[in-house]
């Protein structure tokens, strides 16, 4: 792993964590009860920014570790903005709670299969035309005939 994608991965840990940590300190903390609340709050959604620093740590396609990052973050942005500043109804920060499971459960697998299919198909098209030549010479075509 290159030392760009440990800065993204690390980027997107320490932005995850604030975001986390800011959301649930953001109201008031006035007694030692909402203080604890908050408190536990911001490490449940906190989680799964420290499983995506976990697993990234292991997989070695950075395409992957770029597509579940931004796939992760950009929702749980969109979901925080949406809660925040544009509710639509009383319940709507209930789905703040939830986020974190399927931040889990669902779009970091997406993101890190998007990211590597991305990969692959990049890797697909950016192949050297020598070896098409002798993947043609191998296969019996010959352009001469």
């Amino acid at each position: 792993m290159n030392n760009n994608t440990k800065k993204f991965r690390y980027a997107i840990f320490i932005i995850g964590l604030f975001l986390s940590i800011a959301t649930a300190l953001i109201g008031e903390t006035d007694t030692y009860e909402l203080l604890i609340y908050s408190v536990k709050l911001a490490i449940w959604a906190s989680v799964p920014y420290i499983i995506f620093l976990i697993v990234s740590s292991a997989v070695r396609n950075k395409l992957a570790i770029i597509g579940a990052g931004i796939l992760m973050l950009g929702l749980d942005v969109f979901l925080h903005a949406y809660v925040l500043f544009f509710p639509g109804s009383s319940t709507d920060a209930i789905a703040l709670l939830f986020m974190p499971i399927w931040l889990v459960v669902l779009f970091m697998p997406a993101g890190f299969f998007v990211g590597w299919l991305i990969g692959k198909a990049i890797q697909k098209f950016k192949r050297d035309p020598k070896e098409k030549k002798d993947e043609i010479f191998i296969s019996g075509k010959n352009d001469a005939s």
